[in-house]
């Protein structure tokens, strides 16, 4: 009987272990999103702004510091693992979003582009 116990508290940590990390995975993809959307979504409005400068040191200032308060919040609320676990799974998510944000833009650009193609013109 005693075995069992054991048994069952064991499945228990690990089934909380693993959504802690997986709860950190998705805080760290979630910054990441942020951090990159938000830089696309900056240089894309900048471009047509007569105050370019402005606009980049805005954002730079707004994403940097929410990442970083992100981050800070993440290490500091012990969630069953380790703080290095944390920031190791949270920093591959961040990682990972911005592959996904310049997938996303890639894409998105080729799009407009192929659009542009069939576009009849005056001569």
């Amino acid at each position: 009987m005693k075995k069992v116990v054991f048994i069952k508290k064991k499945i228990r940590k690990v089934m909380s272990e693993l959504t802690s990390q997986l709860l950190i995975m998705l805080i760290g993809l979630m910054l990441g999103l942020f951090f990159y959307g938000g830089l696309w979504w900056t240089v894309k409005k900048g471009i047509a702004s007569a105050h370019i400068a402005w606009w980049l040191l805005a954002s730079f200032l707004i994403r940097t510091s929410a990442v970083l308060i992100g981050f800070y919040f993440m290490l500091k609320s012990d969630w069953l693992i380790p703080s290095w676990q944390a920031l190791l799974i949270g920093i591959l998510a961040f990682a990972g979003a911005r592959f996904g944000i310049t997938l996303i833009s890639y894409v998105m650009a080729k799009s407009s582009i192929d659009s542009s193609k069939g576009a009849k013109h005056a001569p």
